[in-house]
């Protein structure tokens, strides 16, 4: 029988014993090989999620029987049920810097927990692949350390590189908020027709950039930290991904970035 690149047997999804892998409600299609593959994979996954990037979908796969991207001859460890590819359209293959320093060095503290069962893409000494991770040992050590995770013997997550540190002061005046330009003469598009406003962009930046170090990049992948709020909050990157912030944290949900929104992008807790 053929091998993937990593020495695990390739085959259909039923010979290999595929099943479904879920993450924080985003599924990984088709699934990958069941048990400890299972297990292991998903633990990365779970980790990736709480403390580098929140998982989207489409974006996020499993088995696929096919020949490593770019080649004719050899499979693809996914072939074998034993690769993910996690929010694939925002870390494209052989692109390089897809993540910041600080969620590099997440991803690898997560792979050194499960050590040395998984390898990184962003790692390859050739092309990198920085959404793809993979079994890079055989079944009895990816046993071992599927049977640590299962025993709640996993070295405890590290603590993550965003929240629970100081946040810079609020920037705007009293009573002000970074919000659309719709909105009332309060509100801080940074967009103002007259320009009267454009002094605030690298604030609005900051907290952009802040976000995206966090894990909520899916939310700004048109235009990125561009430091401009938006005309309305339901057409505003930034003002979705606050709203969406907002109710995870507890917060007034209303897409406004006002002091208690500002300050929780660095105090509050990744989740």
């Amino acid at each position: 029988m053929a091998n993937s690149q990593n020495g695990w047997s390739v085959g259909t999804s039923g010979q290999l014993g595929v099943v479904p892998l879920v993450v924080a409600g985003i599924a990984f299609p088709p699934g990958v090989r069941g048990g400890d593959v299972a297990t292991v994979l998903g633990y990365v996954a779970q980790q990736f999620h709480n403390r580098v990037e929140h998982l989207y979908t489409p974006g996020c796969w499993g088995y696929a029987f096919r020949p490593v991207a770019g080649q004719t001859t050899g499979y693809s460890n996914h072939a074998s049920g034993t690769a993910i590819d996690i929010n694939a359209p925002t870390h494209p293959l052989a692109k390089v810097g897809t993540f910041t320093p600080q969620q590099a060095a997440e991803i690898r503290r997560i792979v050194a927990e499960v050590a040395p069962a998984v390898r990184w893409g962003g790692d390859y000494s050739g092309r990198k692949d920085e959404m793809h991770f993979e079994i890079n040992a055989s079944a009895a050590t990816v046993a071992a350390v599927a049977a640590r995770i299962r025993g709640g013997g996993a070295p405890a997550p590290t603590p993550p590189s965003g929240g629970g540190v100081a946040a810079p002061p609020f920037p705007l005046p009293g009573g002000y908020y970074f919000g659309p330009r719709s909105g009332p003469n309060n509100s801080i598009s940074c967009m103002a027709r007259n320009g009267s406003d454009a002094r605030w962009r690298p604030n609005l930046r900051q907290w952009q950039q802040r976000m995206i170090d966090r894990g909520w990049g899916s939310y700004f992948r048109r235009y990125g930290a561009d430091g401009m709020y938006g005309e309305t909050v339901a057409s505003s990157e930034a003002g979705q991904c606050a709203l969406a912030f907002q109710r995870e944290k507890g917060l007034a949900a209303d897409g406004l970035i006002g002091p208690q929104t500002w300050a929780a992008a660095w105090t509050a807790p990744i989740t």
